[in-house]
């Protein structure tokens, strides 16, 4: 049951870092054209600058958001995957408790 969780909250992700991908794509082609303005609008050099500039700034901090996404969606699948070889093993199933710290971490990392 623990492991349909995760595999919820991973496909979830997965939508959310599509979505993420589509809009940085999009804000790439704004920023091309944008570029474009600048040199066919000089009088409006200035507030094209500053969109080009805020545009840049949101283009990095939605690629920095996808490297930390993606970065946890691994700590969580190698957490799943051990999680799976525990069980086949054998093994008592990790418990959600304050005795398991790896667990505790990947549920913080998924918050």
């Amino acid at each position: 049951m623990y492991i349909w969780v995760i595999v919820n909250v991973l496909s979830g992700r997965h939508d959310l870092a599509e979505t993420t991908r589509e809009m940085v794509k999009r804000g790439s082609e704004s920023l091309k054209q944008l570029a474009v303005l600048q040199s066919t609008l000089p009088h409006q050099q200035s507030l094209l600058n500053k969109t080009s500039h805020d545009f840049q700034l949101s283009l990095a901090a939605f690629q920095n958001a996808q490297k930390l996404s993606a970065e946890r969606q691994r700590t969580v699948v190698e957490v799943v995957k051990q999680t799976a070889a525990d069980e086949a093993e054998g093994a008592p199933p990790r418990d959600a408790g304050p005795s398991n710290p790896t667990l505790q971490q990947t549920q913080m990392q998924i918050q």
